[in-house]
Order: C-alpha cells, then structure tokens, then sequence
C-alpha cells in the first residue's frame, strides 16, 4: 500500500531518487489545502534504495531550482521512514525558502504498512503542523501507539483492517488505541473497522474529549468468524446497541459513514439527532442501493420532525437505487442531495 506510488496529476513537478528512472509517480492526495490548486507544486519520491548520495543530490538539486524558480510554493515528499532520518528533515528544513506555502511530508513503514503524513502550512500567524496516520489494526500495540503519539497535532486516524484477521491480539490492540486516544484531544476524523464488536463504545469513548472531532467513519469487520453478518442478528445487535451508545455522546459529527448492515432503527434515530450533521454515508448491502435504507425509515417512521434537521447530502449508493426508491426518499428528506 504505501509503497505503491500512484500517479499524480496535481504536481507541476516530479523528482525521484532511489527508484527506476521510468518511475513517475507519487501519492495522489495532495489537495492539502484549497491554495494549492492555484500554486506551484515539486514532488519528490524517495524509494527504498535511496542511499546517501541520492540525499546529498537532492538538497542540491533543491537548492539550485528554488533559487531559478521561486514561484514554487508547495512541496510534497513521500519517503521511506529509513531514509527519513533528523539530519536529513534538518538539512532539507535550512534550505526551505519563505515561498514554501505548504511542505507536506509522507513517511512511510512498509514492514508495518503505517504511513504518516506532517503537514507544515506558512500563514500570516506563522507556521502551522498537524499530521495524519493509517495503519493496521494488527500493528497497534504500546510501541506504534507511542510513535504515533510523537506526530505533531494528530489530525486524522485511519486504522486499516487487521493484516492477518484471525491471529492478531485482539486486546492489547483495544488498550493500546483507548490509551493513545486518551493521551491527547486534536482529532479531527477518524476511521475504524468495526472487528471489537460492541468493545468498540468502551475503545472509543475518549473520542468525547476531541471537541474538534467532526467525522466518523465506521467499515464492516474483516474477523471471519463474524460473517455474514447481515444474518448474524446478535452480533449485529451487539455492535449497533455499541455505535447507537458511542454516536449519543459525539455531539458535533458533522459527517458519518457507516454500514447499512448494523444501521437498525435505534442507530437510525440516534444519527437523526445528531444537532451537526451535514452529511450521512450508508454503505449498501451487496446491490440493494438504498432500499434497505428507505425500508427501515418507512417502517420505523424516520425521519420525525425533529430529525436530520441539518442533514444536507445523503449517500446510499444512487446507481444502484430504482428511480422509484430515489423518488420515495426525496419525499422523506425534500432538503437533502442524495447521491
């Protein structure tokens, strides 16, 4: 995953090291910020390879074209955590010139499949970092809790389905992400497989103190002895009573992204009355689109009057919704898009 480079089309400019010479690629998600649509970007892909000549070559090459060309204003590095060490983040850090609006850098662990993303904006106040992560559920313990906990201002989280779903420790996996998630309050998103069942209340209760925690994003267990789960009505019952407890005490979701096969009536209502919510994802069952969801709506009288009172884009996977379903649910919801 993180070691696979994807083409970007955003970057004005693409340098390697370390790799073939026909490479020409990098992380496609660079739309850090709305600015840099209308800025200068250089991307420069490190590979495993890169040794220390290809370093020494870099800040070179670096330091000769922001002096030529000074418009360059952004600056997005993907490299391997082996290369990336201090002496070269200082290195590159002395030769960052003031028109450098965003430098963002991409570590990434490919042993561990962890990536990790600082991002470092110049505005008028000064300099700004935050940063994000993913990783497996299955590499999560006390070590990889506390390098996460290093990153500056940790923005968003992404915990990825265990590598290996059957064999990996399940509890210290639990402690170590309640723990982490207790030992600081910046979060802003965050995404989880749902293989704790109805631990996953107890594992993410600390998300109350994240005051700037606005979108949650839930997929289905990877665990194999958990499907299928849209006929596996305890423990569906277990994780919905789980995520209906968890959404009650996370007042200021404004984005929620979850499975249709644990969105029963009582998790219905308790999105429904989330005061922030702007917008609403629904996984589908299989190619059932939007029916099931209409179907649980209609037969449990959602929405009340007071629900989804700020909802304004609905996402139950249109393509697969009949025009006659699309119609029935725009009657329910007159003010949201549904897509």
């Amino acid at each position: 995953m993180s070691s696979e480079l994807q083409p970007s089309p955003n970057a004005n400019e693409l340098w390697t090291y370390g790799l073939p010479q026909t490479t020409a690629a990098m992380d496609g998600d660079i739309l850090i910020h709305p600015a840099l649509h209308s800025r200068r970007i250089l991307g420069v892909l490190f590979g495993e390879k890169t040794n220390e000549g290809d370093k020494k070559a870099f800040v070179s090459d670096f330091v000769k074209r922001v002096a030529l060309v000074p418009e360059i204003q952004g600056l997005l590095i993907t490299v391997p955590s082996r290369v990336w060490t201090p002496q070269f983040q200082l290195k590159i850090e002395e030769h960052l010139p003031l028109a450098i609006y965003v430098c963002r850098v991409t570590v990434t662990e490919t042993t561990h499949d962890y990536e990790a993303t600082i991002t470092h904006v110049q505005g008028p106040d000064g300099k700004t970092s935050w940063s994000s992560v993913s990783v497996p559920l299955s590499e999560v313990n006390l070590a990889m809790a506390t390098q996460i906990l290093s990153l500056p201002t940790l923005r968003i989280l992404t915990f990825l389905p265990p590598k290996e779903s059957t064999t990996f420790d399940k509890t210290a996996c639990m402690h170590s992400i309640r723990n982490m998630l207790m030992s600081f309050d910046t979060l802003r998103s965050i995404k989880m497989p749902l293989d704790f069942l109805g631990d996953v209340y107890d594992i993410l209760s600390p998300l109350e103190q994240h005051n700037s925690l606005t979108n949650l994003e839930f997929k289905l267990p990877t665990t194999a002895d958990l499907f299928p789960l849209a006929t596996n009505n305890a423990v569906r019952e277990e994780i919905s009573l789980a995520v209906t407890g968890l959404l009650q005490s996370l007042r200021r979701l404004e984005g929620l992204a979850i499975p249709m096969e644990i969105t029963s009536p009582t998790v219905l209502r308790a999105i429904g009355n989330l005061p922030r919510l702007i917008k609403l994802k629904v996984s589908p069952i299989g190619t059932m689109g939007g029916a099931t969801f209409l179907n649980v709506a209609l037969m449990n009288g959602i929405p009340s009057a007071r629900s989804f009172q700020t909802l304004r884009v609905l996402n139950i996977d249109r393509r697969r919704t009949s025009e006659s379903d699309l119609a029935r649910l725009s009657r329910r919801f007159p003010e949201v898009t549904i897509i």
